[in-house]
């Protein structure tokens, strides 16, 4: 009776061709989906690309409404459509902070793209009493900054937010009182109407001078800033 070790070097070599067949199959299969994942990220940011050129020229992206922090005319704008309680947001915010610091060419737009309900919403108002108080850059930072102790499900947001600002010098009770003044939903409503046309999907989402930030690094940023800086003038 043959040894079962004798069998199955003989089973190995048998079975060896359909093993690479089915191995090369599964690779070949791998990297089709691999370069088709590719090629559609590639084809909706190409896309997406393409229609900004009309873009830095017209309204879709600077609305008279929208907080301005930098010189006014500056010759390098900077827009972020932003979420307050956006996390991706407030890790990016050190650096719009240091570009502006070290630049005074460059300011800074911001629009409001939010998604995080009730306390995007309450950011936004604290946000826009700030500002009408010359406070929005300040404000912003903290609230910010300590982002996690004021956006919770379960907690008064706007509150919370009202006395955070009220540490970098808002005045809570003229905050109050001019909340209602302001017409929160008809500058949100026209920002995400901006924001859908010109196909942003999430924040932060920034554009310098009309051109879209492929990625969210400072070196990428700077880049992108320096070559506005030598680029010939229209």
């Amino acid at each position: 009776m043959p040894r079962r070790t004798e069998v199955r070097p003989l089973i190995m070599l048998r079975d060896a061709p359909r093993r690479r067949l089915i191995v090369l199959t599964a690779a070949v299969a791998c990297f089709a989906v691999l370069a088709a994942a590719t090629w559609d990220h590639r084809a909706r940011q190409t896309g997406m690309d393409a229609g900004l050129a009309p873009i830095a020229q017209s309204e879709r992206l600077v609305r008279e409404h929208a907080p301005v922090i930098g010189p006014p005319d500056a010759a390098i704008t900077i827009v972020e459509f932003f979420d307050p309680s956006c996390e991706a947001c407030r890790r990016f915010h050190p650096i719009l902070k240091n570009v502006l610091a070290e630049s005074n060419d460059v300011r800074l737009v911001v629009r409001y793209f939010v998604g995080h309900g009730s306390a995007s919403k309450a950011g936004v108002r604290v946000l826009e009493a700030a500002r009408r108080q010359g406070l929005f850059a300040d404000v912003s930072a903290a609230l910010l900054e300590r982002q996690t102790s004021w956006t919770g499900a379960t907690v008064e947001n706007e509150r919370r937010a009202l006395a955070i600002a009220e540490t970098v010098g808002l005045d809570v009770n003229e905050a109050l009182q001019g909340m209602d003044e302001l017409d929160i939903a008809k500058i949100l409503e026209t920002d995400r109407g901006d924001a859908t046309a010109i196909g942003v999907r999430g924040t932060p989402t920034i554009f310098v001078n009309g051109k879209l930030l492929p990625s969210l690094e400072a070196s990428t940023l700077e880049a992108l800033i320096a070559n506005e800086r030598h680029a010939p003038e229209k």
